[in-house]
């Protein structure tokens, strides 16, 4: 499905070449000359962003987005100027426009913003239709929701959909995991029963598979009556083997044999049990590695690698650390009915360059920590840790993976802005650059 962009322009020159880039550049682009008929089409059709004209005959251009915002809350806003004032700028600022671009268009520019603009919306997209489907999980916490790379996402239903078959779900520590496959089993047919966690690390074989395949009276030592183990448990629902390198050799045999006959006999039993479960499976090792040394059974990964999901680190999505951290900011200052105002530009960048190897689980304990230390206003760098703000310095080689030049000059223009907390002027001064061309960097990079 192609996005639509909505164009508002008076000017049938400007609308023009807006159609026609934007066709080319793979977008589905309609115009319109007037709001009122831009907004009846918004109305009647699924819209990912508008290119709203500033100054517009009749209704302004600041009245179309207002209602932009209220038919489609979601949906990108571009506003083009001329003759852009600085009043009118905050006023659509306040209005969430996502970006603003000066006439004449420069089509570089104009390219780089429409991509960031359909990207965030699809993030949005992504994460209300996932909202809405993991609230019916108990216990879960919105807070806890990780935002997913298009790639993550598209794998994450695709599994839905497919609610028999295998998951492998790799990643660092802290990086959302076991979030994502209980994302993938609220949004499958298998919703309506459990989902059923077991940590495969620091249990032995007997114990594993007592817990895993539940035991009858006798079966062992210190077994004096019936217990249901996890598959019993989750039947219709989902299995979740957590950290399964760490399985025992033996048990790794008989967790091979439920996947592939759907069967299993309790500990001490004679009959077998059908197993109606789907596994998933997650691991902070090289399955790969485990399987060459000896440690994992060649024919379980693959039984189990079906279809694996990858989650990337924290500090190798530096994009979504703003989007996360206001995100879990809102939410902890949310509950203690605090009016915290976001982020203050050091904080911005302290966060930024932290490598954060704890991964989301260690963003969202530190924002939690701010929320609480925070009174009112930003949040500034005396409400981080001492331990993330000097390690949020940028100086860390670690920090610097991407080193292309694009990076690290929007790398360095974050800190100059952070060191002039924010101040345009004195920050364009000490990289020795006219204001507008900051200006214009700051709206390549996505900053502003």
């Amino acid at each position: 499905m192609h996005d639509v962009i909505v164009i508002v322009d008076d000017e049938p020159v400007v609308r023009s070449f807006l159609e026609s880039f934007l066709a080319s550049e793979g977008y589905q682009a309609v115009s319109f000359g007037q709001g009122p008929e831009a907004l009846e089409y918004i109305r009647n059709n699924r819209v990912s962003l508008a290119i709203i004209d500033l100054r517009l005959p009749g209704m302004s251009g600041l009245e179309v987005l207002k209602e932009l915002k209220e038919i489609s809350p979601g949906a990108g806003a571009l506003i083009l100027t001329g003759y852009g004032s600085v009043k009118s700028v905050i006023e659509a600022m306040k209005l969430k426009a996502d970006y603003f671009l000066e006439k004449p268009i420069e089509p570089e520019l104009l390219s780089e913003m429409v991509k960031k603009t359909i990207d965030a919306y699809r993030v949005r997209e992504q994460r209300d239709y996932l909202r809405t489907r993991v609230s019916r999980l108990e216990g879960f916490e919105d807070s806890q929701m990780p935002r997913l790379p298009r790639e993550i996402f598209h794998a994450v239903r695709l599994l839905a959909d497919n609610p028999d078959t295998t998951v492998l779900i790799t990643g660092e520590t802290g990086s959302g995991k076991s979030l994502v496959a209980r994302m993938i089993h609220e949004m499958s047919a298998r919703r309506e029963s459990q989902l059923v966690d077991i940590n495969c690390a620091g249990l032995g074989a007997e114990l594993f598979e007592s817990e895993l395949f539940g035991h009858e009276p006798g079966a062992f030592t210190g077994a004096n009556s019936r217990k249901k183990g996890l598959i019993e448990v989750a039947q219709g629902g989902t299995l979740f083997l957590d950290e399964i390198g760490e399985m025992p050799l033996t048990s790794q045999a008989k967790i091979l044999g439920v996947i592939e006959t759907r069967k299993f006999r309790v500990l001490g039993g004679t009959k077998s049990r059908r197993a109606d479960v789907r596994i998933m499976a997650a691991t902070n090792s090289d399955l790969r590695e485990a399987v060459q040394n000896g440690k994992f059974r060649e024919d379980l990964f693959f039984r189990i690698n079906v279809m694996p999901i990858h989650i990337p680190p924290l500090r190798k999505r530096k994009d979504d650390i703003p989007y996360l951290a206001e995100y879990f900011l809102e939410t902890f200052a949310g509950r203690a009915n605090k009016k915290i105002q976001g982020f203050g530009k050091e904080a911005e960048t302290i966060l930024h360059y932290y490598p954060w190897p704890g991964n989301i689980r260690e963003l969202r304990n530190v924002i939690e920590r701010a929320a609480m230390v925070c009174e009112e206003g930003r949040v500034l760098p005396r409400h981080l840790p001492s331990s993330v703000v000097s390690g949020g310095t940028g100086d860390e080689k670690s920090n610097h993976e991407d080193m292309t030049l694009e990076a690290v000059e929007k790398s360095h223009i974050i800190k100059v802005l952070g060191m002039c907390k924010g101040n345009r002027t004195r920050a364009s001064e000490m990289l020795g650059i006219h204001r507008s061309t900051l200006i214009k960097k700051i709206q390549r990079h996505g900053l502003d």
